[in-house]
């Protein structure tokens, strides 16, 4: 991965994010598809026609933190 956050694959440019960007990306070929890693996370796969970064179910997935809401109660001091 270079320093622009874009990994070299087949001589293709594919884009992993400015998230990784001086992260070390693995990249693993398994049966027909080639996945990308973080760690040992599968972030997702790579299309090997258009060269971009594709959804897979298994891949890891990062939750929204849930949003609250601040319940406000009228003080008893006025």
């Amino acid at each position: 991965m270079n320093n622009r956050a874009y990994i070299d694959f087949n001589e293709h440019l594919i884009m992993v994010g400015n998230t990784f960007n001086g992260f070390n990306v693995g990249i693993k070929r398994e049966n027909d598809s080639v996945s990308i890693w973080f760690g040992s996370n599968k972030l997702d796969l790579i299309d090997q026609n258009l060269f971009l970064i594709i959804f897979h179910p298994d891949s890891y997935k990062v939750h929204k933190p849930i949003k609250l809401t601040k319940k406000c109660y009228p003080s008893t001091d006025t």
